[in-house]
């Protein structure tokens, strides 16, 4: 494996962490769960196509959609739940 292999791939994890991070910072501000409008709204500008899959992965990684209150709702599953 080359270095500069090596190295892109160091990128892309240390990316996809911080993606991570901030999925799970954004729905623990929002009580631990929302809607799929609302991540969008939030996330929107900041998500390119190119990162589209990623993120869409991410946040299965992290949360599960649940319906809440007659609305469904993505739900950071507790694994990922910062104490309180």
């Amino acid at each position: 494996m080359s270095s500069a292999y090596a190295s892109g791939l160091d990128v892309q994890m240390r990316q996809a962490q911080a993606l991570t991070q901030r999925i799970c910072d954004y729905l623990s501000s929002v009580g631990g769960a929302a809607t799929t409008p609302n991540i969008i709204a939030h996330f929107g500008d900041g998500i390119t196509q190119s990162h589209m899959a990623l993120f869409r992965q991410l946040l299965k990684q992290v949360s599960s959609l649940k319906l809440v209150d007659g609305a469904r709702q993505w739900v950071l599953k507790e694994e990922y739940r910062t104490p309180q």
